[in-house]
């Protein structure tokens, strides 16, 4: 008959498994836990008293629930009426998700919040007037805005225009994203950011005078530069050009690859290495002045050659 079942008084276990009617059962009254799982009708059963906790599922009816009395949560989940509800009055939140009248709606008393999605007239409303927190977004009309006077913050978005703007006095953040002209920027005085992104141009921009960053990415010239005058780092890609180019005068290193003419190229004048590689040619080089090397490989030739002064061979 498919029966397996183990009884356990000790340990106050009891478990039932009939496979032939899809059920499995545990019963543990040390632990309160009451688990019945019967794949026939999709449900899904625990019940345990120690933490309050009472959960059904039931895919047949798409059927979800929690009651959890201890944290005063109580939760439905019903995909085939498309309703979801939340209700914790300890907390104060009252949710529910209705996917067929496209309404989210959370209360929070406690906190002030006072949600609503309607996303069949699209509409998105949240209300803090313990933050001074008010939000629309109204995608009929592609409108999202955000005021916060606690914090000085006032954001718009509006699609229909593609416009995006932040501006937070208290941070001196001011930004602004508009895809119609695909430019995206930030200023933060407070940090001394400046930042200006064009897709259309394709050009990337970061200015940051606290730390003496500079960066600019054009990808329609395959240019992307870094400068960072603190630990003295200038960076170039130029993958049109094939052109890599990194400067750190800290360190005293200047590479270049340049992979159009096959060139490699590191100088570090703080260990005296300059390095060529020029594999068009077949040449590879180093001179290292300090233990007075100086080496030459060119496979074009068949040479390779070794020069030590230091002991003069």
């Amino acid at each position: 008959n498919s029966v397996y079942t183990v009884r356990d008084w000790s340990n106050s276990v009891y478990t039932v498994r009939d496979w032939s009617n899809s059920v499995y059962t545990v019963r543990d009254w040390s632990n309160s836990v009451y688990t019945v799982r019967d794949w026939s009708n999709s449900v899904y059963t625990v019940r345990d008293w120690s933490n309050s906790v009472y959960t059904v599922r039931d895919w047949s009816n798409s059927v979800y629930t929690v009651r959890d009395w201890s944290n005063s949560v109580y939760t439905v989940r019903d995909w085939s009426n498309s309703v979801y509800t939340v209700r914790d009055w300890s907390n104060s939140v009252y949710t529910v998700r209705d996917w067929s009248n496209s309404v989210y709606t959370v209360r929070d008393w406690s906190n002030s919040v006072y949600t609503v999605r309607d996303w069949s007239n699209s509409v998105y409303t949240v209300r803090d007037w313990s933050n001074s927190v008010y939000t629309v977004r109204d995608w009929s009309n592609s409108v999202y805005t955000v005021r916060d006077w606690s914090n000085s913050v006032y954001t718009v978005r509006d699609w229909s225009n593609s416009v995006y703007t932040v501006r937070d006095w208290s941070n001196s953040v001011y930004t602004v994203r508009d895809w119609s002209n695909s430019v995206y920027t930030v200023r933060d005085w407070s940090n001394s950011v400046y930042t200006v992104r064009d897709w259309s141009n394709s050009v990337y921009t970061v200015r940051d005078w606290s730390n003496s960053v500079y960066t600019v990415r054009d990808w329609s010239n395959s240019v992307y530069t870094v400068r960072d005058w603190s630990n003295s780092v200038y960076t170039v890609r130029d993958w049109s050009n094939s052109v890599y180019t990194v400067r750190d005068w800290s360190n005293s290193v200047y590479t270049v690859r340049d992979w159009s003419n096959s060139v490699y190229t590191v100088r570090d004048w703080s260990n005296s290495v300059y390095t060529v590689r020029d594999w068009s040619n077949s040449v590879y080089t180093v001179r290292d002045w300090s233990n007075s090397v100086y080496t030459v490989r060119d496979w074009s030739n068949s040479v390779y050659t070794v020069r030590d002064y230091s002991n003069f061979l």
